[in-house]
């Protein structure tokens, strides 16, 4: 294959990674509408690696040149960590069948989690993507959050161009694209320090136009969001943007930095909180850091539900300090400890199901205990520590990406400080992509490794374990796909036609707990159970 071929089937692969899961649903193909992003984006992660492998495995001489950089071994170690601790998990609760295989799917279902939403997406971008590349991969990221941004806006204000009529799951949030609001302003606000960048640097009126009108929508789309962390993560990612560019670009800058802060401003102050004729017009920032007050004087079901989920991690690190309570397994352990704090009257009438611990300093320690969380915050402080010194560079251009990447990195921790979005498909991406941009703006060295003839074995399973997953991705949309159609065919009492499509679930992803739970109804419907 040529070398302009290969670019153009790079230029390609690209685009469709970096637009595509972002922005495609289905609003009758599955339950979860915005399904095909996760299976999409994960199995688009591992080809490039997959092809990479059979070059490597066709060679004479097998040779392997990596980058050695600071945040390699914390980042490995941790990883490996999660695996040891969901494995004493699991070997703990084996001989009892009620949880054996629970907690076998969901450790397993982290676990490759974090294989091709972490780990891949991170050398991908290391690694894949060349410095003269970063403008056109930042762009295919703007216009992604741009056109996301635009749709939340419209929706936040009744106007539904895709969905046949006006939806409302989240009380008048925005969710465009991602199906939750929390998911798509932690997307908009890892973005806009980059925006923020490009603005200041624009040669022509034109593109700075273009980036004005791109900030103002994603900043009056992530307040339609009405998400409070990610309102924290962006202020958060903005004074690290301003503390740590030259001076003397912001000063040289002022002409066409004071119509975006007047903008801003205005945007952020006066936002209505909803269009609703028969009510008194209110600022939507307002509106939400009041709502927060709130919760000193009564039950207010953000804030205490919060304080539900993190007694009850706490909980878990009491019980399993060193070793947590497993990686991946807080939702299926949960329940347990909730039931300890539903004695007391601010908790009952709240939604009690909790999938992460909407902290991430709780949601490592209860999960993999004070050893994980030791190794997790080494691998920040490696971050850090690196960031500091590629913001010294000298080159302004990438001093000036360092910058707005490192930012955008520590404005979605401080997001995930009450939010769970690192923990989801799209911008958990974002983030690690992301980082591994900014790793690579370093002055890394390079290592030649001559591997044995017998490492091809090696190489040869590695490529058969990347098919089985990129395999194991496809089988799952197809089951969710069936399941959807027998759940639809259920409920309309067509019960026979619904147990042929759930059994094809069932084939295609045996521990899918929804798929069997309308089985099991299924069943019993048709007088099948014993």
């Amino acid at each position: 294959m040529t070398n302009e071929r290969t670019n153009n089937i790079w230029s390609v692969y690209r685009a469709v990674l970096l637009l595509i899961p972002p922005l495609i649903f289905f609003t009758d193909l599955t339950r979860n509408p915005y399904y095909v992003q996760i299976v999409l984006l994960q199995a688009l992660v591992v080809l490039p690696f997959l092809y990479y492998l059979f070059k490597l495995f066709r060679q004479s001489a097998v040779v392997l040149e990596i980058k050695l950089t600071p945040l390699d071994l914390p980042l490995l170690l941790f990883y490996l960590w999660t695996i040891i601790s969901w494995l004493i998990n699991l070997s703990g609760v084996w001989p009892n069948e009620y949880w054996r295989w629970s907690a076998y799917s969901e450790g397993l279902k982290r676990f490759l989690f974090n294989i091709s939403n972490v780990l891949l997406v991170y050398y991908l971008a290391f690694y894949f993507v060349k410095k003269e590349e970063y403008h056109r991969v930042i762009h295919l990221t703007f216009w992604a959050g741009f056109i996301a941004a635009a749709y939340g806006i419209l929706q936040y204000f009744y106007i539904e161009p895709i969905w046949p009529r006006v939806l409302n799951p989240f009380g008048g949030r925005s969710v465009s694209t991602f199906g939750n609001p929390n998911f798509m302003s932690s997307y908009l606000i890892m973005l806009l320090p980059l925006l923020f960048i490009y603005y200041l640097r624009a040669e022509k009126s034109s593109s700075r136009r273009l980036y004005f009108i791109m900030m103002l929508t994603y900043l009056g789309s992530v307040i339609c969001t009405l998400t409070r962390s990610s309102w924290l993560g962006l202020l958060g990612e903005m004074v690290i943007v301003g503390l740590f560019l030259p001076k003397e670009l912001l000063a040289r800058k002022k002409n066409i930095l004071l119509p975006l802060a007047i903008a801003a401003v205005l945007i952020v102050f006066f936002w209505p909180h909803n269009i609703n004729i028969s009510e008194k017009y209110s600022s939507a920032v307002a509106r939400r850091i009041q709502e927060t007050t709130e919760m000193v004087k009564t039950v207010y079901a953000p804030s205490h539900q919060r304080l539900l989920i993190w007694s009850c991690a706490w909980m878990m690190v009491k019980d399993f300090p060193v070793y947590g309570r497993g990686w991946g397994l807080f939702e299926l352990f949960y329940p347990l400890y909730q039931a300890r704090c539903l004695f007391l009257p601010q908790y009952r009438g709240l939604r009690t199901h909790a999938n992460n611990a909407h902290d991430e300093i709780l949601e490592i320690v209860s999960q993999t205990g004070i050893v994980g969380l030791g190794l997790y915050l080494l691998y920040i402080v490696v971050i850090f520590i690196v960031w500091k010194k590629l913001v010294q560079q000298k080159n302004d251009w990438e001093q000036n990406l360092a910058v707005a990447l490192g930012a955008s990195v520590f404005g979605m921790l401080l997001d995930n400080s009450v939010n769970v979005s690192l923990y989801f498909a799209v911008p958990a991406f974002l983030y690690w992509w992301h980082l591994g941009l900014l790793m690579q703006l370093g002055q890394w060295p390079k290592k030649k490794i001559v591997l044995a003839n017998w490492s091809r074995l090696i190489i040869l399973l590695l490529m058969i374990g990347g098919i089985l997953l990129v395999r194991r991705y496809w089988r799952n949309f197809l089951g969710e796909i069936n399941y959807f159609t027998g759940f639809k065919l259920s409920k309309s009492n067509q019960v026979q036609f619904a147990r042929q499509y759930l059994e094809k679930a069932h084939r295609y992803q045996r521990l899918e707990v929804n798929n069997n739970y309308e089985l099991g109804n299924t069943y019993a419907r048709l007088g099948m159970l014993p």
